[in-house]
């Protein structure tokens, strides 16, 4: 058994059980109270064998009980939800006392109002050469006033084909009741029936003893024949037009069922043999043989039926705009008219605007004079369909010469800082386009122009400016303008953007410049380049340093306004090698372990590739009470136990290395009775006292990375120890008499 199947079946199992689980009992009950579930996991399971069976002996019926040789074979298909058929004797019938008709029975759950829907299917039955075939069963469907189950009846002729109703049943039937005779029509060697149930809260729907029957020893079927109803030809010759046909199957006696489909074409057929055409074109039809799928026949039909105009879409040749702009010059126009089956002749016209354009009888527009033309595009076929198009006649007048002017006749000068000047220009002919382009031809240190012909002042000096003719860019003109009295530069300050270091340490790396020229109300136009040191970096124009090698470059800003006054950078490049790894070790590779009192041990670090940079920093992953670690990775021990130290990179916080060092040899923390010392006030501002039952000798103090932070002598009882000066945190207090130490963790606030 597939694995696949486990799993839907379990699946189908959950759906089941689910509503019986959450059925408010009071309002339905139940025949009997056998085990529904574990019965519903049986039947299930049992779905599976001899799934592949076929009926080939007539009559056939199946009683659903367990020995029926063909009840696995039946199947179902979920239409709507997940509710299945059983096969019990037990079901939900209300307050009707029911007994099973014979046994097991079909039987579809009620108490929904999901109208959940499930085809039970029967196995294939192979009724090649039956006739008269009929299908009987009893049933029950009682009513839940007022809700009541519907009950249908479906069969096809294969998988393949749709399910066909046969019967529906949606009355109030207590009792096993017969269902009556209901004739199978166009048997098949792959026939199956379907039982379909859809709920509305209604009582459960019972089936039981499915009979087919029917008479054997039918013709076989010879051949089919499919010809036009009539003898008429195989043509249609009107739009959306029908032709009826009709099949003959042979011999005579032999099953004259056939199913009708388009194996190519423009058409549809219908059950009936009647067959629409979609379209012009070549059709094929076929006649398959419902008794022998093997056997059909196919007719050509011919459908040549005028298709009607339904419009016209006029557009240009490739899309180009709808004018001319040369004299004498042409456009050519397209007509595509609809649908694409239609005539697609049309004939072409000017409706409106005569004097400025002609059309061909091709579409060809040529322009007169400048002005708008209407052309027109007609159907052929239908004159009362056509399309209309603007088309724009603008033929550009020639240039003689530009002149440049300002707004206002005003002097050509500007004498204020960032001042501005409104330049006009004249394109003659008056009307011939007066479109220019307006640019600096000289002095763009002085002045710049914009696509207006604003000019705005920068520094002192004359500026030239030039206006263009965009129709005849051969046609210009230019203005000399003097910039009198702009602000004079005092200075150029360098700085780097963001004010970040002045150094690239990535190969190839950049760095953004910035100048500032003093004061804010002179030229801010700098320009850039490299003094000394171009070996190592060049600048760009926009003041972006870029790396080429290690070393030092300096780096000059200029003044466009005043080039005397400049200022320089030095930038150093000094290109950083990745660290990789970092790993920690002993010095002189010896054991990572302490064996005396007060013992050390230097740890050392190596940062992988030797190239990178080989600063790191230590620390006290844990075990601060058994020693302490300097800056340079130096551990001394004060008490027996383990000690994690960490070494990290500089360059590269992310990359780092723990030992592991075992003490052993000192006097243990514990060694010192807790309560023969106090340590007052805990958390401390300023002053922390500190008393014990022995005379003491030293007080350290540590950080809780294991740095010693500061000390102080004692030689008494009692002692204190300002911590005024120390940052908030946490520090620990190592405590030492003659003979034994304690160490204490106290806050500092």
């Amino acid at each position: 058994m597939h694995a696949a199947f486990y799993k839907n079946a379990i699946k189908t199992i959950i759906n089941l059980i689910q509503p019986i689980m959450q059925k408010k009992l009071h309002r339905r009950p139940f025949l009997g109270r056998i085990s529904h579930r574990l019965f519903l996991l049986i039947t299930l399971l049992t779905f599976t064998a001899g799934m592949n069976a076929q009926i080939t002996s007539f009559p056939w019926t199946e009683t659903f009980n367990s020995d029926s040789p063909t009840r696995a074979s039946w199947t179902q298909i979920y239409e709507l939800n997940n509710m299945s058929w059983t096969f019990t004797q037990d079901a939900t019938t209300g307050s009707y006392s029911l007994d099973p008709y014979d046994g097991d029975f079909a039987n579809f759950p009620g108490d929904s109002h999901n109208f959940d829907t499930t085809k039970l299917v029967s196995p294939v039955l192979n009724l090649t050469n039956m006739s008269n075939v009929t299908l009987n069963f009893v049933y029950v469907n009682p009513l839940w006033s007022p809700d009541q189950n519907w009950l249908t009846i479906y069969y096809r002729t294969s998988a393949a084909d749709a399910w066909v109703q046969l019967q529906e049943y949606h009355n109030d039937v207590t009792t096993w009741t017969p269902s009556g005779s209901i004739s199978l029509p166009n048997p098949s060697a792959t026939y199956q029936i379907a039982i379909e149930c859809k709920t509305d809260y209604g009582y459960s729907t019972l089936v039981d003893q499915v009979v087919v029957n029917g008479t054997a020893g039918g013709v076989n079927v010879a051949s089919v024949d499919v010809t036009t109803q009539g003898g008429v030809p195989a043509t249609i010759t009107t739009a959306g037009g029908t032709l009826p046909l009709t099949a003959t199957v042979n011999p005579s006696g032999a099953n004259q069922a056939v199913t009708w489909s388009v194996v190519s074409g423009p058409a549809t057929v219908n059950t009936s043999g009647v067959v629409t055409a979609t379209g012009n074109g070549t059709v094929t039809v076929r006649a398959t043989s419902v008794g022998d799928p093997t056997i059909f026949d196919d007719i050509v039909i011919t459908i040549n039926a005028p298709v009607a105009v339904t419009g016209i879409m006029i557009a240009t040749q490739g899309g180009v705009p709808a004018e001319i702009t040369t004299a004498g010059g042409t456009l050519q126009l397209t007509a595509i008219v609809s649908p694409a089956g239609a005539n697609q002749d049309v004939t072409w016209s000017v409706v409106n605007g005569s004097a400025f354009g002609s059309v061909s009888a091709t579409g060809v527009v040529t322009a007169i004079a400048n002005g708008t033309v209407t052309i027109r595009a007609t159907s052929v076929a239908d004159p009362t369909v056509f399309d209309d198009i603007a088309i724009t006649i603008n033929i550009p007048v020639a240039v003689t010469d530009v002149v440049i002017s300002t707004q206002g006749n005003v002097p050509a000068e500007i004498t204020t800082a960032g001042g501005t000047l409104q330049l006009e220009a004249t394109v003659n002919p008056s009307d011939a386009s007066q479109d220019v382009t307006w640019s600096v031809v000289a002095g763009s240190a002085f002045a710049s122009v914009n696509a207006s012909g604003v000019v705005t002042a920068i520094a002192d000096g004359i500026v030239t400016i030039q206006a263009t003719s965009v129709a005849d860019p051969t046609k210009t003109d230019i203005l000399d303008i003097l910039i009198d009295t702009v602000t004079p530069v005092t200075g150029v300050v360098i700085t780097t953007e963001g004010d970040v270091p002045a150094e690239i340490t990535t190969g190839g790396g950049t760095l953004q410049l910035e100048a500032t020229v003093n004061p804010s109300g002179a030229s801010q136009e700098v320009t850039w380049s490299v003094v000394a040191g171009g070996a190592f970096a060049s600048v760009s124009a926009s003041g972006v340093v870029t790396a080429i090698a290690d070393g030092i470059v300096t780096i000059q800003a200029t003044s466009v306004a005043d080039p005397t006054k400049t200022d320089i950078i030095d930038v150093v490049i000094n290109t950083v090698i990745p660290v990789e790894s970092v790993e920690a070790g002993t010095e002189g590779d010896v054991p990572a372990t302490i064996t005396t009192a007060g013992g050390t041990l230097q740890l050392v670090a190596v940062v992988n590739p030797l190239g990178a940079d080989q600063a790191v920093t230590w620390s006290i992953v844990s075990g601060s009470d058994f020693a302490t670690l300097s800056e340079d990775g130096l551990v001394t021990a004060n008490a027996d136990g383990t000690i994690v130290i960490r070494v990290t990179s500089v360059s590269d916080p992310t990359k780092f290395d723990d030992i592991t060092i075992t003490i052993s040899g000192n006097l243990g923390t514990g060694d010192f009775s807790i309560n023969s010392v106090k340590v007052y006030p805990n958390p401390v501002t300023d002053v922390v006292h500190i008393t014990a039952a022995d005379a003491i000798k030293t007080v350290e103090i540590y950080n809780m990375l294991g740095q010693q932070m500061g000390a102080k002598a004692m030689n008494g009882n009692q002692g204190q120890i300002d911590m005024g000066s120390f940052a908030s945190g946490n520090y620990i207090l190592k405590i030492n008499t003659e003979n034994a130490s304690k160490t204490v963790k106290i806050v500092k606030e």
